[in-house]
């Protein structure tokens, strides 16, 4: 039933109970303030005249003609008919006084079926307050999941930001560091040329390697040490180059640009032994150094260096070319 209607029907009950009420409390009303039940009779001269011994016919003849029985100074015919009759009314008062109590029996049934339908209502709207409050806790939980939900989701968006923001760092650093290694100047030492022993020239072995700048930048503050020597084909294992000791050089070279370097040896061989050194026949000119130089972004780098020389002959058994080899590991940079 709607809600409207139930309170409707509520108040409609409680207005015929107040109207019950009023009815019945106007007819107990009336039943108190009734006259006595008992039957009139009409005297006679003689009646009249027992009950006023000490009247005048006069008097007598102005009497009541209706007598209400059952007053006092009665006779004994009818005091006894007066406790009949008094038996009679004393079963009507009990009677109306049962009616009486049916009347407030059924007001207290009434509103006992009041109280119960309040009662009743009450509990709906308990039960109904205990669901909203069900509800209300399951929209709370749900609402709590959903910002759980959402603060997990916001959580991974935020690491992804910081994996993102840490992978565009990492990736203008490599940028950086690819343009650097693309742009900077790279030194390095190729085989160049040689000049042989000659004691009609005279000219002693010289070893001169090239430097060449094979960067897009100029190298700065260039300085290199070189040394050659006659030394044995092959080397031991366990041979060690002196160092040079003189260090040559302050100088800029621009990008794929190169200069010759130089490196006189400091004496001379027996002329038997020189063609057996140009074949690199049991010995040979070797030239061993290092080059320090510093690029455009303020980097200083080092490059090491180290041939073994050779000269090619022509079919006139004329040395006609100048090569050479790169000793394993003696040749490095950074």
């Amino acid at each position: 039933m709607p809600m409207k209607l139930r309170n409707f029907a509520a108040c409609a009950a409680i207005l015929l109970l107040l109207l019950f009420i009023l009815l019945g409390a106007d007819r107990a009303a009336q039943w108190f303030d009734s006259p006595s039940t008992y039957p009139e009779y009409r005297e006679s001269y003689e009646e009249t005249s027992k009950r006023l011994p000490n009247a005048t016919m006069a008097q007598v003849l102005k009497s009541e003609l209706y007598h209400r029985p059952c007053t006092d100074d009665q006779g004994r015919e009818a005091s006894s008919l007066c406790s009949q009759w008094r038996s009679v009314d004393a079963a009507q008062r009990s009677a109306r006084w049962s009616w009486w109590q049916m009347f407030f029996s059924a007001s207290a049934v009434v509103g006992l079926i009041g109280t119960l339908y309040l009662n009743l209502e009450a509990w709906r709207k308990a039960r109904d307050s205990q669901n909203d409050t069900a509800r209300a806790l399951k929209h709370a939980e749900e609402s709590a999941n959903s910002m759980a939900s959402v603060a997990e989701a916001l959580h991974k968006q935020f690491g992804l930001l910081e994996i993102n923001t840490n992978t565009n760092q990492a990736i203008a650093t490599t940028q950086k560091q690819v343009a650097i290694l693309q742009l900077r100047a790279y030194i390095s030492v190729n085989i160049g040329s040689a000049v042989y022993q000659d004691s009609k020239r005279p000219l002693r072995f010289e070893a001169k390697p090239i430097m060449l700048n094979s960067g897009h930048t100029p190298a700065r503050g260039i300085k290199f040490r070189i040394k050659s020597d006659i030394l044995p084909v092959p080397l031991p294992l366990d041979f060690v180059f002196d160092d040079p000791l003189e260090t040559s050089g302050d100088g800029f070279l621009p990008p794929h640009q190169s200069v010759t370097m130089s490196a006189l040896m400091d004496r001379l061989i027996n002329d038997a032994d020189v063609e057996a050194v140009m074949r690199n026949i049991g010995q040979a000119l070797y030239v061993w150094g290092d080059v320090s130089y510093a690029d455009a972004f303020d980097q200083s780098h080092n490059t090491k260096f180290c041939h073994r020389v050779i000269w090619f002959y022509d079919e006139k058994n004329e040395p006609s070319q100048v090569n050479g080899y790169y000793i394993p590991g003696g040749n490095w940079a950074t």
